[in-house]
């Protein structure tokens, strides 16, 4: 990919029009497998176990507790949990390796002064974090995302923003910025913010979820400090990011927060029918069981452990 994006750098169009480019580097992921030096460079001298409190595990929400048996039954070794973590930080390093071949690239042919560089991800990795593994979860190790933006000449290096934003966001703003068609698009235009007119502010985040191993549809809302975890029919989730960071102390039952929880459980419920995305879900499922059974696939009495 970096290759590709050192190619399409130097050519001479790049210089005669606008242009956009998205090199959609695929590490780090699953799984966790990196070459050498990179993975020498982490374990197993430079990684480290997750240290959660005690009985966290045994206190998940019933949907996290339901994951981890759904991804991974049991706990894994501790070494095979650190060569996991110290794979997944060489992988990191190798990114960040072939991020600089693209930005090199940009300075080579000139561009770097007019170009708008802005590096994101589309979800975390939990890492064993919580005892929990890959994505799916709102825990912030898998629902928070990179986004750094180079703009030359109007961010500062090293300028730092708190406002919640997501990735509709981004979109919003590249489309702005380019005085492109947006009348379609959602999203706040982030573009005053990182011009410096506009003040810092908690911001919004709304993450959803309804994919593999969900029993019920699910909601995450993101304001400044505060996290609401809604989930449709089980017990509401609140933590304080800024006091916990590792979200291992649910303030939903403490008075004192009851503002706070009703005020994001409301936003979380506009505009969203959870017992309408169960129909849905439950309609989808059976129309899929009748035609795979037809078919002979899953759900067939023929279909025996992804073979006929």
């Amino acid at each position: 990919m970096a290759r590709k994006a050192e190619i399409y750098l130097a050519e001479p169009a790049r210089h005669e029009q606008p242009w956009a480019l998205c090199a959609s580097l695929f590490t780090p992921h699953f799984p966790f497998v990196v070459r050498e030096p990179y993975f020498s460079n982490y374990y197993p001298d430079h990684t480290k176990l997750p240290d959660p409190p005690e009985g966290d595990v045994e206190g998940l929400h019933p949907q996290n507790r339901r994951f981890r048996d759904f991804w991974l039954r049991g706990d894994l070794p501790e070494d095979e949990i650190l060569r996991s973590r110290g794979a997944y930080y060489g992988l990191m390093e190798f990114c960040d390796y072939q991020i600089g071949r693209i930005l090199d690239a940009l300075e080579q042919h000139g561009l770097a002064e007019d170009t708008i560089v802005a590096y994101v991800s589309d979800h975390g990795e939990m890492m064993g974090e919580q005892g929990l593994w890959f994505k799916r979860s709102f825990y912030e190790q898998s629902s928070r995302v990179p986004m750094v933006v180079r703009w030359s000449g109007v961010v500062a290096a090293g300028s730092r923003y708190e406002r919640a934003t997501s990735l509709i966001d981004l979109v919003a703003t590249m489309l702005d910025v380019a005085e492109a068609d947006r009348r379609h698009t959602d999203g706040e235009i982030l573009a005053p913010l990182l011009r410096g007119e506009e003040e810092d502010g908690e911001g919004l985040a709304i993450l959803e979820f309804e994919g593999a191993g969900m029993v019920t549809p699910a909601r995450s809302i993101r304001r400044g400090r505060y996290k609401v975890n809604y989930y449709h029919g089980e017990p509401t989730e609140l933590f304080d990011l800024e006091e916990d960071p590792g979200e291992y102390t649910d303030l939903v039952d403490d008075p004192g927060h009851a503002g706070v929880v009703a005020e994001l459980t409301s936003i979380a419920l506009t505009d969203w029918d959870p017992d309408r995305i169960t129909e849905r879900v439950l309609e989808s499922q059976q129309q899929r069981r009748i035609v795979a059974k037809a078919m002979g696939g899953p759900w067939s009495p023929t279909w025996r452990n992804g073979q006929y």
